[in-house]
Parts: structure tokens; sequence; C-alpha cells
């Protein structure tokens, strides 16, 4: 079936007996037709306007990584330097750009609100992307019935919305992908190179970008296409110098810790993450699905909701992307995005690398467009005399799944719009940690902890952090025995031992089978502090004190 017959044209058309679009070139728009074409030219705009409103609306609830930004973003600002903890030269980050920006920003404005920057940033970052999708939609082009739904499920995901007040950079790491692959399919392939640049300095995942536009490149014009490489080197390597200068590593400390062998987790788990993706992409909102932490964690019967749910749905996306690619070969760059990270971050899973939940977020308007113009082309086929009521009908139960999604004064508590998927007890809970801690502190006070974005951002002490994020003599101690890992972040008894920091601090699940079941530790600390939370399975915050006074120096 042509292109034409599936996405439509920008000229007036009017349905044909069978149901498909057709152009009426003989005679002039009508006054109607004019105002829906004018439409159609005005809704990526407004989409773009209400999703800014939408995210600043549902606030801000940074997660707890984003603390970790925030804290390197406040030192920076207060002249003390990129680092977290005074005096150690270690970059614990992986976003210096964000860093650096959050830092100039807290320099100019105040360092209080630097998670309310985060968010008016993710906020217009998110504007920019339904913008740009909504642009590429009438360059298909679709009419503006099927733009207005693609754009305003766009605006309205729940996903994107709880990132967007997460705090991290995930909004303009989707904003650049899409912006990247849209200028490459306007054959901007200077521009292209430029925002793949800035994607790839911007976090990790932005170098699969990068990659997979150069590959496009040279196999299309049958050579390297070094001006290309040469942009993208210029964006990548002044990070990499800058941390190697400052650090003695052009990568991440964060980035290095996060690749050692850590976590012991089943092989396939992000495998498993990108299903619960793309099956809940509708579904998953109404549940408030998300994860709490990391990862969304394995149960039986949504694995297999979810599992149902992406057979048909990756189906119409086959069918969208056949689609679009027979109408011009180089929005293979658009479908061939979310294919290169399912296929990278499944093998990093092999070996035991975790791919976190806010890596999915920019993925999502290379999931919907195809299938929404699958699900039309669908319509066509099956449903030709009954097509416009099927349409509006299933336009109508994918809006409502998404508006589900929100929180809808269900809980008093939380803004109107506030997404089901926000869980902030863990911070919250940290931030009171810090708050009993902050009269106990020294001088020389050092606490340890596995989890240490808001504990650390809240706290102003010197953090050991025992996964080694910001504290690279961590990395010694592993890997852990998996019988010592009940849970992600398990807590080494031999780092304990031989720093012995004042006060230690960990959910429950992180010391089960390490501290709490270490004679040594029992002997040489108390537990002063406890609060009831069942996060990761634990029961409860714990924080403990060694008993022979203040840390060793």
């Amino acid at each position: 079936m042509p292109m034409t017959t599936i996405a439509g044209c920008l000229l007036p058309q009017a349905p044909s007996q069978n149901g498909e679009l057709r152009v009426d070139k003989a005679s002039g728009p009508s006054r109607h037709e004019s105002l829906w074409t004018a439409a159609g030219r005005s809704l990526p705009w407004l989409a773009a306007a209400l999703a800014i409103g939408v995210r600043l609306a549902a606030g801000s609830f940074p997660v707890d990584d984003a603390y970790i930004t925030f804290r390197y973003a406040r030192n920076l600002a207060d002249g003390l330097g990129m680092i977290y903890n005074p005096g150690e030269l270690v970059f614990g980050t992986s976003t210096l750009p964000f860093t650096v920006y959050l830092g100039s920003l807290g320099r100019a404005l105040g360092v209080e609100a630097l998670p309310t920057y985060a968010l008016i940033t993710s906020a217009m970052a998110d504007g920019a992307a339904v913008l740009l999708l909504g642009l590429l939609c009438r360059r298909l082009p679709l009419n503006p019935g099927w733009l207005a739904l693609t754009v305003l499920l766009q605006a309205m995901a729940p996903l994107s919305i709880r990132y967007s007040g997460s705090g991290l950079e995930t909004s303009v790491a989707t904003a650049l992908f899409i912006a990247a692959v849209s200028a490459y399919l306007a054959r901007r392939d200077i521009l292209a190179a430029n925002l793949a640049g800035a994607a790839a300095a911007l976090r990790p995942d932005g170098i699969a970008v990068a990659g997979l536009l150069v590959a496009l490149l040279t196999y299309e014009r049958k050579r390297i296409p070094w001006k290309s490489i040469a942009i993208l080197a210029a964006w990548i390597l002044p990070s990499a110098i800058l941390l190697a200068s400052l650090y003695g590593s052009p990568l991440p400390n964060s980035v290095t810790a996060k690749s050692a062998t850590i976590y012991h987790a089943d092989p396939w788990t992000n495998a498993l993450q990108f299903i619960y993706h793309f099956g809940g992409l509708f579904v998953g909102g109404p549940r408030g699905l998300s994860a709490r932490g990391i990862i969304i964690p394995l149960v039986g019967r949504l694995t297999l909701v979810l599992s149902l749910t992406t057979v048909p749905q990756l189906l119409l996306w086959i069918w969208g992307g056949y689609e679009l690619f027979t109408r011009d070969r180089r929005w293979l760059a658009f479908l061939a995005l979310p294919l290169v990270f399912v296929v990278a971050y499944s093998l990093l899973g092999l070996r035991g690398s975790i791919m976190a939940e806010w890596y999915l977020p920019p993925l999502i308007p290379f999931y919907l467009l195809p299938i929404l113009i699958g699900l039309r082309a669908a319509l066509l086929r099956f449903t030709p005399h009954a097509f416009r009521p099927a349409a509006v009908t299933l336009a109508i139960l994918l809006v409502v799944c998404e508006i589900l999604g929100l929180n809808l004064g269900r809980n008093p508590s939380r803004p109107f719009l506030t997404p089901l998927s926000v869980w902030d007890e863990r911070e919250r809970l940290y931030r009171d940690t810090a708050l009993f801690l902050e009269p106990l502190l020294g001088p020389g006070s050092v606490v340890a902890a596995s989890e240490i974005g808001a504990l650390g951002y809240y706290c102003d002490c010197r953090i050991l952090d025992t996964v080694g994020l910001v504290s690279p003599q961590a990395l010694a101690y592993y890997p852990l025995p998996p019988e010592d890992t009940p849970a992600l972040n398990a807590i080494p008894e031999g780092l304990i031992q031989d720093q012995r920091p004042e006060f230690v601090v960990s959910l429950e699940v992180f010391v089960r089978e390490t501290l709490l079941d270490d004679p040594w530790f029992l002997d040489h600390y108390d537990q002063i502090w406890r609060r009831e939370t069942d996060a990761f399975g634990s029961d409860g915050l714990l924080v403990f004190r060694r008993r022979n006074g203040p840390s060793l120096p």
C-alpha cells in the first residue's frame, strides 16, 4: 500500500468509497479545508505548549541519582570546584554538560532552586521534542487528526512526564535524539552531526545516536563521512580531555563503577525492561508502571500482560516502519535507533550491566509514530467502511489511557497532574535521615551509604559511597559473592572494616547478608535510628554509629 494512502497528504483530502483518502486537485480548498490545514500547522506548537504546562504543573520529584548531580552543581556554584567531597577529585555523575549547566544557573540565580532549574529545563526540552515530532508528522504528512493524536500522546506520556521532573538530563536527551534524526531526515547532515555530538557529550547513550548516523552515512555514500566524524569528535573530545586532565580519566568514575561487577542481576533484566516499556506504552500509565529505583521488578502476571500487549504493538510498529521506509530510506535512522538501544543494552545485560529506567523515555517518540502509522494502515485495510468511527474510538481510548496514568486528585498530597508512576518515598526517607544526622556530625565525620543521592545532598558531610560512584576505593571490594547480594547495592563488610566510617546508612536489604551477618560489624557499630519502609524488599532504613568515636582521618 503506498505511503500516500496511509499518511494522507497536505493538500485538502476527502474520503473515497473504500475509506482511503484521495487528493482533490481540481477545485480550490474550501474555507473549512483551509481552517483544517491551518489547524494542522498550529497543532505541533499547541501540543508543545501543553507538554510544557503539564510538566511544570506536575512538579519536581527528583530521583536519587539526580541529587548526585545537584551536589556537584552546588559545589561548583559555591566555588568549591566540580567535586563531591571536598579535596577528592572524583567525577561521579555521567553528565558533565548538564552538571556545568546547573552549576552555572546556581551561580547566577542561587543554589537553593537547583531542582526547579532542572524541571524548567526538562519541561522546555520535552516541549521541543513534541514540536519536532509534530513537524516530522507534517513532513510525512499526516492529516491534522492523526497529527493531533501523535503529538498529544507524546505530550501526555506519563513516563515522559515522570522523568521530566526527575532532575535528570533525560528530557534534554530526548530532544537531542529526535532533533538529530530529524536533521538527518531533512538531509542536513552537518546539523545532524552537531546534534548527535551534543547528545553524545550530554550522556553516554548519545554515542549510540552518533554511531548510528555515521554508519548510515557511510553506507549511503559508500565512503567514510570524515566531516561528520570530525564534528562528533569536536563535541566529545573536550569533555574527555577535561575529565582526563582534572580527574585522571576520560570517563566519569560513575561510568567506570557501573561497568564493574557491582551488581548481580538476571542477565535478561535489560531485555525485560524494554518489553515492559514497549508493551506498557499505553497500558503502563494507568497502572502507574515505573521503577521503584533503577529497574521495574520482575512480577509474573504483569510480565504476562505486557508481553501480550507487546505483540500487536510490535506488528503495528513493523507495518508503520515499512511505510516510512518505503517513503524515504532515510527513515531507517528513525526506526533503527530503538533497535540499537535494545540490542546494545540487552547485550550489556548479559554481562551484568544494569540499564536504569530513565534511559527508556527518549525512545517513546521512536515507538509512537510508527505504531500510529501502522494502526492507521491496519484500519484502512481491515475496516475501510468504518474507518473514521474506528479511528476516533481508538484515539479516544489511547488518550484516556495516558490521562488515567496521572494523579487526577486520587492522592491529595500530590499535584493533580503528577504521574502515578512517581515514587519518591526513598528520597524523602534519606532526606529525613540527613536531618537526623545533622546535629550528630562533627568536622571529621564520614557517613557510608550505598545510595548517596538525597542523603548526600541534604547531609553536609563527607560521604563514603560504598558502590564506588564517588569513592573509587570501594571498587576493590567487588564483586561480592552472589549469596551476599539479595538486592543491588549490598555493602561489603571489608570496606567498612577498612574505612571505619563513623556512620553507616542503609536500607536493611543492602546489609542483610553482609553487615548484619558480620560479627565484627555488630561488635563495633550500634543501630541508633530506624524508619520503616519496604523499598527494594527491605523492612527499614537503618542508621548505625561506630562505638569508639569520630572517624579515622
